[in-house]
């Protein structure tokens, strides 16, 4: 029987991970760090670093799966285009919390194809069904942490 190890904290496994970043390290250990104690106990993230920062945006569920407004779905079509070639990326679960943060597991570094087959993601997240949500759940609500969602935004009010 094989026994299942302990979770680790996911901060100092991205730190490990963390190779590509030589611009922006505030990514990391300042924006990441601090989204990291706002992320729930059983949800599920989408990371990926390059030389010139982080992002990260929630991969569980996305309340605009298959729209363009969809915050993973832009980033990955913007992984496939290339638009951040020195990009790794992973997926992390946060299985639990300590007073020093998330604690969890982080995979291995992951190809974008295998994020483009995942899409998309489903709207809830698993085992939660539609209209049954706990009252602090919001469907509605996109969590994403990243300078290029900021611009993105900021393109669309100007092209609408």
């Amino acid at each position: 029987m094989t026994k299942k190890k302990a979770p680790r904290s996911i901060f100092q496994q991205l730190v490990e991970r963390s190779a590509p970043l030589t611009h922006f390290k505030d990514d990391l250990w300042v924006h990441d760090f601090e989204a990291l104690k706002k992320m729930p106990v059983g949800s599920s993230w989408l990371w990926f670093v390059h030389k010139a920062g982080t992002h990260l945006t929630r991969w569980d569920h996305d309340p605009f799966a298959g729209t363009r407004d969809s915050m993973p779905e832009l980033f990955v079509r913007g992984l496939d285009r290339g638009d951040w070639a020195t990009a790794t990326c992973y997926i992390f679960h946060v299985e639990a919390e300590d007073q020093l943060g998330p604690l969890g597991w982080v995979s291995g570094s992951l190809a974008v194809q295998d994020l483009k087959n995942a899409l998309p993601r489903p709207r809830v997240p698993a085992g939660m069904m539609p209209g049954a949500q706990p009252a602090s759940f919001d469907a509605s609500k996109q969590e994403t942490f990243s300078a290029a969602t900021g611009f993105y935004f900021l393109n669309q009010e100007v092209t609408r």
